[in-house]
């Protein structure tokens, strides 16, 4: 998968990241049908859903076990600026909340770093598979089971459980709440860092 896959932003919900080709959708099908032709376990049916099944479940368990276990160093990385290929302006959409969009590098490789709020993050991403796209983080709930990605971003990073007013909804300061926005926003390049770095 790291040999032929990319990280992707999604801007649905509170956005996201997939896994692709970047190239068309004949050539992500080919890359599929690969994996299916090399991994034995498909191989126990002929049926092409049930093999697909078998495959996205390995998938699944594969990436939640790197995005767990592998190691990266907080540092400095260059990575390939290929997002600017599906970007309008030099931007990409980040959510569907109103939120700025992501704002691009205009070189076609740049340096970006990983610290360790980030290296906090990635192994909770919420990693599944949803229509036949693999989804390093689902975009309703990136980081755990909560559509108030906050909630879970904070005990990912050691700070929760977040306060809650009188009512018992979740009272956070607006500078916060920016916070937790940047460093979702930033998810993305330490993703794609992480993918082709970590070992």
């Amino acid at each position: 998968m790291r040999a032929h896959l990319r990280p992707y932003w999604f801007g649905s919900e509170a956005g996201g990241i997939y896994l692709a080709t970047g190239a068309t959708d004949d050539e992500n099908a080919r890359i599929f049908q690969e994996f299916l032709r090399r991994v034995p376990e498909t191989s126990t049916t002929e049926i092409m859903r049930e093999r697909w099944a078998i495959l996205q479940r390995l998938i699944i368990d594969d990436l939640t076990a790197f995005f767990a276990t592998a190691h990266l160093a907080p540092a400095s990385y260059e990575l390939d600026n290929y997002h600017l290929a599906v970007a309008v302006d030099g931007r990409i959409a980040f959510d569907t909340h109103g939120n700025p969009p992501i704002e691009l590098p205009s070189q076609q490789r740049f340096a970006f770093d990983v610290t360790t709020e980030h290296l906090k993050l990635i192994p909770r991403t919420n990693t599944r598979m949803w229509e036949n796209v693999i989804e390093i983080m689902d975009a309703k709930r990136p980081y755990g089971d909560m559509s108030f990605y906050p909630i879970d971003m904070a005990d990912a990073l050691g700070e929760g459980p977040l306060p809650r007013d009188g009512n018992g909804a979740i009272a956070i300061t607006a500078e916060q709440d920016q916070r937790y926005i940047g460093l979702h926003r930033s998810i993305l390049f330490a993703v794609q860092a992480f993918w082709i770095y970590a070992r």
